[in-house]
């Protein structure tokens, strides 16, 4: 008679090598799961799903009708009738009070014509009862079949652990087993598989190359799915999806994609030439990208022609021809699934398809020095070494129970179906083998998440150790956490021969600005003439290319053209840019009747905009360059406006330090070009700032305060210009309204505080200049070996007369 042992899934090959070294595994003696044992009729699980859900739908449901096309839902039903037969409970026993009830019964007798109960032949069983379930375990019993028990292995020696969070929970893990030169050991986790990243980058920094899953295998079948969605699904979205898993072997896949979502194009004008951008001196980027993606272009539209003419067999079998004529990697697996289970599919039952495709498998990795397992999957055999992990409240003991339409609330009143609590308890009996499965036995848990928030440990694990009176450690995590800083530098012989042109550094002044800030980016950009690509966009750098144009044509009284170039190189019906345009054409009339007003009400008129500079003999070493946004004359003075998106104010302290150089820098220039003094030097932002706007307030002497206060003239307020003067601005003004820092007064017009001294300002400027050309020709690529020395009791505003 034959003899066949009945294990857990996850013990089959553990069992029979067991047996195998016991000299028990001969002929007519197999090793065998629970179903494949008593339920071998009914293993194609997949074909069985879509039969059932073709039956389903030759009848009419009310309640369910809308669920019963999803995969999980015809396997919830399958799942339970399953447990039904293993517990000996018959479909009369389902409740059958309200319509839902009556509903689920009447799928329940649809799936009983496609499962066949198990079935207990004539020859000889014994079964393991180490990882059944509760279901399997109770038909064993019923059915008088002999249940061999696991024999508990009290350990010898038992640790308590706590790491910071999982990932040094793990490393300390490993460097215990490598340091104490362990050979046997197991580690269990759960929910391994979430932990699959972190664990196999944790053993690559220590030599210990395990993987647990083929990424090669799984980008593989992202790529089939791409191409299968794309079949089924005719959108821009799915198009996007096939280019980034790139099945294809695109050469420019994110520049095509850019380009697609750039110019938002419908999935009707992705066959049609990808032309949409025109060159533009402006705009150069755009033009030359469209340029060298033609060959992908072309590539692409040729497989979705292709791919259109397909039905859905036909689809799958040209995804697979696809894969297979780009993949390098062996994709077996896909053509058998394919093969065996491609009948059973089409466009109605593609979640199906989709569902049983993702369990679709490479061939299995083996497991090196450490063997790294779920924590319900323990081993046949108890190991030496079981290191237990993640053992939080949460996780340990870890009781999933029924949810969905099938719950917890409807087995409930199954008549004969175990109860939650005996179920419960079946449960944590079988987690709690974790305490007597080894001979040297380390419980861990981390106290924290990556954010910072508290994990408690688990009280079975708490209790069970202080029973036995073994005290919490940490984990002893080696860390380099001593090094010394290197601080990054070129030698001063090589910077002068990168960074020198005709004997001066040649930059903006944003650039010298930048060196402070970023010494590092100065030398990739301005020594290596290096820079990394950008996407062009339409952001906040376009609108303010665009918002400066405005302006400019508005002090020449030009035609505003300033949208005219947009057109070529970005999409002319997109809604989004003109609903921008729109708002920024609201704006910006905002800021012109502003700025109109502002220069009516003064003596200065607008001499020039946008100005060219260069100043190469103005700073030592420094040929300064750039342009100037604004500048205003009157007979005696200049003024100068930088607009900005956004508003600014100019401080000391960031003039001192090099990183508000501009406007400052440009008085002096001005000064130079201009043959006048400069009255003052100002930002002005263009967007607008959020306005608070509180009608009543509330004072203790004078009770409820009504603000009278308009919004209009609260918006001026924060709209005014925003910087320094240089001298009192006399008849200069005729209103405080609109240049921050002026005070009207009986006596006319004056300042708030004391103007500042540019014959100060100018020996600074030339101080901060200077010690930025030393340190950049001395090769200081380290922010923080940048020191500018100033006066800390310097003040750059005029002294008091005398």
């Amino acid at each position: 008679m034959r003899q066949t042992y009945i294990t857990a899934s996850h013990l089959v090959d553990d069992y029979r090598k067991a047996l195998l070294e016991g000299r028990e595994f001969a002929l007519g003696v197999q090793v065998r799961p629970f179903n494949f044992a008593f339920s071998e009729a009914s293993l194609d699980r997949k074909s069985i799903e879509v039969a059932i859900y073709h039956a389903l739908k030759n009848h009419t449901f009310t309640k369910l009708n809308d669920v019963l096309n999803y995969p999980k839902t015809i396997q919830s039903f399958m799942a339970l009738l399953d447990d039904m037969d293993a517990y000996g409970v018959s479909l009369s026993d389902l409740p059958k009070t309200t319509p839902l009830q009556l509903e689920i019964a009447q799928v329940m007798s649809i799936v009983r014509t496609m499962i066949p109960e198990p079935i207990v032949g004539p020859q000889s069983y014994i079964a393991y009862d180490q990882g059944l379930s509760h279901a399997h375990r109770a038909f064993l019993v019923r059915h008088q079949i002999p249940l061999t028990p696991r024999l508990p292995m009290d350990p010898t020696s038992i640790r308590f652990r706590v790491a910071l969070n999982i990932r040094s929970e793990i490393e300390s893990v490993i460097q215990d087993i490598l340091d104490n030169d362990i050979k046997d050991a197991v580690v269990a986790i759960p929910n391994f598989n979430a932990h699959h990243a972190l664990i196999e980058a944790t053993l690559a920094r220590y030599g210990l190359h395990q993987k647990f899953s083929d990424k090669r295998f799984d980008l593989a079948k992202a790529q089939f799915l791409a191409m299968v969605t794309l079949a089924l699904d005719n959108s821009v979205q799915s198009v996007l999806a096939l280019i980034e898993a790139n099945p294809l072997k695109l050469q420019f896949i994110d520049d095509l994609v850019y380009y697609i979502q750039h110019f938002e194009l419908t999935y009707a004008q992705l066959f049609e030439p990808f032309d949409h951008a025109q060159a533009h001196p402006d705009y150069p980027q755009i033009y030359r990208l469209q340029e060298h993606i033609q060959s992908d272009v072309l590539t692409l539209q040729q497989f979705m022609l292709d791919l259109s003419t397909k039905d859905y067999a036909g689809a799958l079998a040209f995804a697979y021809d696809t894969l297979a004529l780009n993949s390098r990697i062996d994709i077996r697996p896909i053509k058998s699934f394919l093969e065996s289970h491609m009948h059973l599919y089409d466009a109605s039952t593609h979640l199906f398809f989709i569902n049983h495709f993702k369990n679709v498998q490479s061939r299995a990795l083996t497991q090196n020095i450490i063997q790294w397992i779920d924590i319900r999957e323990l081993p046949y055999l108890a190991p030496q070494h079981l290191y237990v992990l993640g053992l939080s409240a949460k996780q340990f003991p870890a009781i999933a129970s029924r949810t969905g339409i099938l719950d917890e609330s409807y087995v409930a009143q199954i008549h004969n179906f175990p109860s939650l609590d005996v179920r419960t308890q079946y449960l944590l009996d079988q987690q709690n083998i974790i305490f007597s499965h080894s001979t040297n036995l380390t419980l861990s848990y981390h106290a924290s998440s990556y954010e910072g928030k508290g994990i408690e440990v688990s009280y079975p694990i708490e209790r069970f150790c202080a029973d036995r009176n073994i005290q919490l450690e940490p984990w002893t995590l080696k860390q380099i956490s001593e090094r010394t800083p290197v601080l990054r530098a070129l030698s001063p012989d090589l910077a002068p021969q990168i960074y020198l042109k005709d004997g001066k550094i040649v930059g903006s002044i944003s650039a010298f600005q930048m060196y402070i800030n970023n010494p590092y980016q100065f030398f990739v950009e301005r020594g290596l003439a290096l820079r990394e690509p950008e996407k062009f966009t339409f952001d906040p750098r376009v609108i303010g290319t665009i918002n400066h144009r405005i302006m400019e044509t508005m002090h020449k009284q030009l035609p505003n053209d300033a949208w005219d170039s947009i057109g070529r190189v970005f999409p002319q019906d997109s809604n989004r840019i003109k609903m921008i345009q729109r708002r920024n054409e609201a704006l910006m009339t905002m800021n012109m009747d502003f700025v109109k007003e502002s220069i009516a009400t003064s003596s200065f008129d607008v001499a020039d905009t946008e100005k060219w500079f260069e100043a190469n003999s103005l700073f030592k070493n420094i040929h300064l360059r750039g342009i100037i946004d604004r500048i205003d004359l009157n007979d005696n003075h200049a003024l100068i406006v930088d607009y900005k998106s956004t508003a600014q104010s100019l401080s000391q302290g960031s003039v001192q330090s090099g990183q508000q150089l501009q406007l400052l820098t440009y008085a002096m220039i001005c000064e130079t070009l201009f043959s006048k003094s400069v009255l003052g030097v100002f930002y002005f932002g263009l967007r607008n700032s959020n306005i608070a706007l509180a009608p009543l307030s509330y004072n203790m002497s004078k009770g409820v305060i009504h603000n009278e206060e308009l919004a209009e003239d609260l918006w001026k307020k924060q709209k005014k210009y925003s910087g320094w003067m240089f001298d009192l601005p006399e008849d200069t003004f005729e209103t405080d309204a609109y240049y921050g820092g002026l005070r009207l007064g009986k006596a006319g017009m004056g300042l708030w505080r004391k103007p500042f001294d540019m014959d100060k300002i100018r020996p600074l400027l030339h101080h901060v200049y200077d010690t930025i050309q030393f340190h950049i020709l001395s090769g200081i690529l380290d922010p923080e070996a940048i020191t500018i020395e100033v006066d800390k009791d310097l003040n750059l505003r005029k002294d008091d007369e005398a």
